[in-house]
């Protein structure tokens, strides 16, 4: 997996032997939670995270990595708090999420000292969204699954969710405002 522009999702699942190309590495966040995390795509987060405190704005990383077991665990417990539709719409199933490469990370805010975790209460803070958002592409990351894309991207808006893809593909995609199915589809 050396390039970091591919898709996996329910039509592009990892290849076999995918876990022994993974270079992770773990660390622990602010609420004592360890995270694995390929280890470029921490380094390009280390780097948003301080330019986003530089800003007033604090987050952290709720998820990064997850195997396939902790995927299946993790859908089986959104099947119960939220329901089929809102788990089918949000949450991958387990050898197609693209947690599994450790290039996706789902983000936690800090507001007023407080960690905001919950996704009902995570897509209320708009403006934090929209300043996070606009710094991605100098780090190399995407808005992963945007609001008004869902049919192409076939997830729901999850502004927690960015995709590490390396710094000139973010920007282009960026500027040009295409999801990464958009992106890989006009190359």
């Amino acid at each position: 997996m050396k390039s970091r522009l591919f898709l996996v999702d329910r039509e592009h699942p990892l290849p076999e032997g995918w876990e022994e190309q993974l270079d992770l590495v773990i660390f622990r966040n602010s609420l004592g939670d360890e995270i694995r995390i390929d280890h470029e795509t921490f380094d390009a987060y280390e780097r948003l995270r301080a330019s986003l405190a530089r800003d007033g704005v604090l987050v952290d990383v709720d998820s990064a990595y997850r195997s396939v077991a902790e995927q299946r665990a993790l859908r089986e417990r959104f099947l119960k708090k939220y329901g089929e539709a809102y788990t089918e719409a949000f949450v991958g199933l387990p050898g197609t999420s693209e947690h599994h490469t450790g290039m996706a990370v789902d983000l936690f805010l800090i507001v007023e000292g407080r960690a905001v975790v919950l996704n009902e209460e995570l897509v209320l803070f708009t403006d934090l969204w929209k300043r996070i958002h606009s710094q991605l592409p100098d780090f190399g990351f995407i808005l992963r699954y945007p609001e008004g894309k869902e049919s192409i991207t076939n997830t729901g808006y999850e502004p927690w969710h960015i995709r590490y893809v390396g710094e000139k593909a973010a920007r282009e995609m960026s500027s040009k405002g295409l999801t990464l199915e958009e992106y890989l589809k006009a190359m």
